[in-house]
């Protein structure tokens, strides 16, 4: 099955070479330049499928250019991963690998086998996160990471999910988890080799999302009990 790659990047010019090269050992690549103000999309565009945001664009209207490309490719899979270095193209083959039988797979940096390299002052709060959102959605533990792949049906969903999203990355990214877990799709969690490229705790972010989270819970129950009377 043919593989699509979507590498959503914002001012990358010194990664996104060598990301590109990595990632097209497992497949097609297409470089989203979400409003860049370096070389990013001159040096994507040398080697890559490349669509160019206007400035001011965010990780979440990336993601959906990636998908409205995809949604042309009948019956392949997609995978999405960050242009920064947070994430390994080496990794790519362990998330399709794990398609089989399954919708999504997401790529962890909390499960046993995986390897988080990040600061120590930022540990506790991705521990609080994953817990969170893994009590919210029935599991133990649930990352949030943008490294994710899709089969075709999957990736349709979260297209139409993500539209109603808030666009900025540390939004969008666990709000458009919480919801796919939520609309019944078979998801599983594959260990990931994962680099924080900044120290920021982010800590107002998680007090955001977990307010719009809980308003999401809250509502979808509300409904859920109209519909039973």
């Amino acid at each position: 099955m043919k593989t699509l790659i979507c590498i959503p990047a914002h001012n990358e010019e010194d990664n996104i070479a060598e990301i590109i090269r990595a990632c097209q050992k497992y497949g097609e690549v297409l470089v989203i330049d979400d409003g860049s103000t370096d070389n990013t999309f001159e040096i994507a565009l040398q080697t890559a499928l490349v669509i160019h945001n206007p400035p001011g664009s965010q990780y979440g209207d990336g993601f959906i250019q990636g998908c409205e490309w995809a949604l042309y490719k009948n019956g392949i899979q997609v995978v999405f991963m960050n242009a920064g270095g947070s994430h390994f193209p080496e990794d790519i083959p362990r998330l399709l690998k794990g398609l089989e039988g399954n919708d999504m797979v997401i790529g962890s940096r909390i499960l046993r086998h995986s390897v988080c390299r990040q600061p120590l002052i930022r540990r506790p709060l991705t521990y609080l996160a994953t817990r969170f959102l893994g009590l919210l959605v029935g599991e133990k533990r649930v990352d949030y990471s943008s490294f994710r792949a899709f089969n075709y049906w999957a990736m349709v969903v979260a297209y139409d999910l993500a539209k109603s999203l808030p666009k900025e990355t540390r939004l969008f990214n666990p709000l458009l988890t919480y919801k796919l877990y939520k609309s019944g799709l078979k998801i599983k969690q594959a260990p990931i080799s994962y680099r924080a490229i900044n120290n920021q705790l982010h800590l107002e972010k998680f007090i955001q999302v977990a307010w719009i989270l809980l308003k999401y819970m809250i509502r979808s129950k509300r409904l859920n009990i109209g519909s039973n009377r």
